[in-house]
């Protein structure tokens, strides 16, 4: 991946979840929200989604 991504989270209702940004932004890149039962489900989802992107 040519920029470093950020992961951001936060609690929405009974769940969290996590999104992808280029570093300085907040706009979830590709407009990607992963949902998760707990902070850590769901930022482990979105380092996964990271990990799919091609280089």
């Amino acid at each position: 991946m040519p920029t470093r991504l950020e992961i951001r989270s936060a609690a929405h209702g009974p769940h969290w979840v996590a999104w992808a940004v280029k570093p300085g932004e907040d706009k979830p890149v590709g407009s990607v929200v992963l949902v998760g039962e707990t902070q850590a489900e769901a930022e482990e989802r979105a380092r996964k989604w990271i990990d799919s992107l091609p280089d």
